[in-house]
């Protein structure tokens, strides 16, 4: 299931460079490699990665209409994925189906999501080696920042979308901020991956879904499940598959390594 975020401003494609491959060390996922990259020793890096499918366990919010909507979010999903509508009305009309209360369901993700395993080590992975994490998310704040903060990871750097709940009942917060010059909602990762290239990182990006297809494209470095990892395979973007964070914090460790 695809969300939205309240990204930072910027426009996809403006002075963005091109993304340069980078080579994992024992890692690469060999049937799709790029045969021309080369290792590189300890460039600079940044890690950019999705929350629901990957970060967590499940799609949270795709648990959260399961256990707590009315009648026609299922619709709203079909209309979308079949392109009868965009991904604004199809936000919008779902979390309008809630039919229980904010406090419910910020309860109901804390008890029931959890991470994927080796997460909060990777977290620390991160820190000791100075790399910047940018959670990236089309899921929604209330949810995400729930579960973090039960974690003790609240203090992550999180882009998601923003709702409101007057008298208790969650609201999309619309327009989003800093989108009106992208072409697609679903633009805001690649937005987020080009401005930490643009500071002169390479990024590796980790995600499992399709509001991840274009972040992909445009990062250096890709750890891939489920459909994008069918995306990245059937369009010959080089990726990692991975199923744990272990998978991911491996490699990268290596390549620090590389460096020293």
């Amino acid at each position: 299931m695809r969300r939205r975020a309240n990204a930072p401003g910027g426009t996809v494609g403006q002075g963005a460079p091109e993304p340069a491959t980078v080579a994992l060390p024992g890692a690469a996922d060999t049937s799709r490699a790029n045969p021309q990259a080369a290792p590189v020793a300890a460039p600079d890096l940044a890690v950019v990665c999705d929350f629901d499918g990957t970060i967590a366990e499940q799609d949270v919010c795709l648990s959260l209409l399961e256990t707590f909507a009315g009648d026609g979010w299922r619709q709203l999903e079909a209309d979308y994925e079949q392109g009868r509508i965009d991904l604004p009305t199809c936000l919008v009309g779902q979390v309008a189906t809630f039919a229980a209360p904010l406090d419910t369901l910020v309860a109901w993700a804390r008890q029931n999501a959890r991470l994927r395993a080796g997460f909060p080590e990777f977290v620390a992975f991160c820190r000791q080696q100075s790399l910047p994490l940018l959670v990236v998310s089309a899921g929604l704040d209330f949810y995400i920042q729930a579960i973090l903060e039960r974690e003790g990871l609240q203090d992550l750097d999180v882009t998601c979308i923003a709702t409101e709940a007057p008298a208790g009942r969650v609201q999309v917060r619309l327009p989003l901020a800093g989108y009106a010059d992208l072409g697609s909602l679903s633009d805001f990762k690649e937005v987020v991956v080009h401005q930490q290239q643009q500071q002169g990182r390479r990024v590796v990006f980790v995600g499992d879904g399709s509001t991840d297809f274009n972040a992909a494209r445009s990062a250096d470095l890709v750890f891939a499940r489920d459909k994008l990892l069918a995306h990245c395979r059937r369009e010959g973007i080089p990726c990692t598959p991975f199923d744990t964070f272990a998978d991911v914090q491996a490699p990268l460790a290596a390549l620090r390594t590389l460096g020293r």
